[in-house]
């Protein structure tokens, strides 16, 4: 199964049991009530929603971790190099050997 059909497929399972359940359970019978549960429910899914992202996103990184540690290892000295090159402590140590 694709990811794009399980997405959607969760996201037609969360409305249709929220609308058995404002309906069914609920009874809501005025339109002010009915906007008000649906602009709760919205919430709750993009809270849902973006805390599946997250996760999903978590993992992403996290499976990645040891070839980026090494990576960024290696990025980093090379970034320090030139640094450590033009530190004053370096060339004063060189002049006091001469």
């Amino acid at each position: 199964m694709f990811p794009s059909q399980r997405w959607r497929d969760k996201f037609w399972n969360f409305v249709f049991y929220k609308f058995i359940f404002v309906f069914g359970v609920m009874n809501v019978q005025h339109l002010d009530e009915t906007v008000c549960w649906a602009a709760w429910f919205s919430f709750l899914g993009f809270l849902h929603v973006f805390s599946q992202l997250c996760k999903d996103r978590f993992e992403y990184v996290s499976s990645w971790q040891d070839q980026l540690r090494a990576q960024l290892f290696v990025m980093v000295f090379r970034a320090l190099v030139p640094f450590a090159q033009l530190s004053p402590s370096v060339n004063i140590a060189k002049s006091s050997n001469k």
